[in-house]
């Protein structure tokens, strides 16, 4: 039977597979030796991932602290699992004090890195967004009827630099996002 409270993704799943692993133990155990068993389990299991990840390795007071936070929880191994993964994204604050720009909890980017990240997909989205706008009034003006003085040109006149300007900007955002993955910050 399918596990519904097992995390979906990485590195909370494999620390929740050696929780339960090592909670199939139990039975024959006192209470201490099985809870010692699952806390050294999870730290192991934690420890592999984070070096496999390139995340922050936790301390094993971490993991006993994640393990109280989660007791009593009817998602007990998943809340467990989640709080380990949050403690290796989690930084010190004398880590967080070395570096000029801080990286971002979560996906290693710098502040800078995310910043700029934002403001090239800013310029893609508002680029492409403008450009649709363009190309759906100009298409509206030639094709809907029109009852009156023809200002088809007048229209186009501004509509197509709109275009113009649309496309430009969608395409420096999206040479900037390629460009920034090959960047050396």
């Amino acid at each position: 039977m399918r596990d519904l409270l097992q995390p979906t993704t990485e590195p909370a799943r494999s620390i929740y597979a050696a929780f339960r692993k090592e909670a199939k133990k139990r039975e024959g155990r006192s209470v201490e030796e099985w809870m010692a068993a699952e806390v050294a389990s999870v730290h192991r299991e934690a420890v592999r991932q984070a070096n496999a990840l390139g995340l922050r390795v936790p301390s094993m007071e971490q993991i006993k602290a994640a393990e109280r936070y989660a007791m009593g929880s009817t998602d007990y191994g998943a809340k467990w699992a989640y709080k380990v993964v949050d403690a290796m994204h989690t930084s010190t604050k004398a880590e967080e004090s070395s570096a000029f720009w801080p990286t971002d909890r979560g996906n290693g980017m710098t502040e800078l890195q995310r910043v700029a990240r934002r403001t090239n997909l800013m310029w893609f989205w508002g680029g492409l967004a403008i450009l649709l706008i363009a190309l759906a009034g100009s298409l509206a003006i030639w094709v809907y009827p029109f009852v009156g003085p023809d200002m088809r040109t007048t229209f186009c006149a501004f509509l197509v630099p709109s275009g113009g300007f649309g496309l430009a900007a969608t395409l420096m955002g999206l040479h900037d996002l390629r460009a920034a993955k090959k960047r050396d910050w």
